[in-house]
């Protein structure tokens, strides 16, 4: 069973610092999430990756992405 919480199923790199780089754990609907999980199956990738495009996609349509150093 999958949860609907989006986390990545790898182990983190050991080289990098967690803490440094910091994250959201954010809730999505189980239809959402099953989806998104079929799509990263015939992606070869996972949920997060696809999370993380999606939400790229998004900014990139709005004007937000890349983001732009702050002045």
């Amino acid at each position: 069973m999958r949860s609907n919480m989006l986390m990545s199923d790898r182990k983190p790199s050991k080289s990098r610092d967690r803490r440094v780089t910091p994250k959201r754990m954010i809730r999505v609907h189980e239809t959402l999430c099953s989806l998104l999980q079929k799509v990263a199956d015939r992606r070869l990738t996972d949920l997060t990756a696809e999370v993380e495009r999606a939400v790229r996609e998004l900014l990139e349509r709005e004007g937000l992405w890349p983001p732009t150093p702050d002045k």
